[in-house]
């Protein structure tokens, strides 16, 4: 669906408050840029000598059911709680939009 414009934001670096704006210019909707959701992938094994930590990013829209998913990284860190979330720059690795058919989005 949008896959040629997410391959331009793919392999930059750029803040998650930058790259939403960039998404909704893309995608043509709202995101709430205020709440977002992430988990940090912990892979260890077999390679323990990892210099950067992988994050699952999830952008909402405003308007409806659909969200977008982003794989990005940032130099490994000890704690979750030291991560910057706000201004720290990710390399962004893959963008995906996922599509919820549901009553609601008909």
């Amino acid at each position: 669906m949008y896959e040629k414009q997410f391959r331009l934001l793919e392999n930059k670096k750029m803040t998650l408050k930058e790259l939403a704006l960039e998404l909704e210019s893309v995608v043509g909707q709202t995101i709430n840029k205020d709440e977002f959701f992430y988990k940090r992938d912990v892979a260890l094994k077999p390679n323990t000598n990892v210099s950067q930590d992988t994050f699952h990013v999830t952008y909402e829209f405003l308007d409806h059911k659909d969200f977008i998913d982003v794989v990005a990284s940032l130099p490994s860190k000890r704690k979750l709680s030291e991560y910057d979330f706000t201004d720290a720059n990710f390399d962004i690795e893959l963008i995906s939009y996922v599509k919820r058919d549901t009553p609601e989005n008909k």
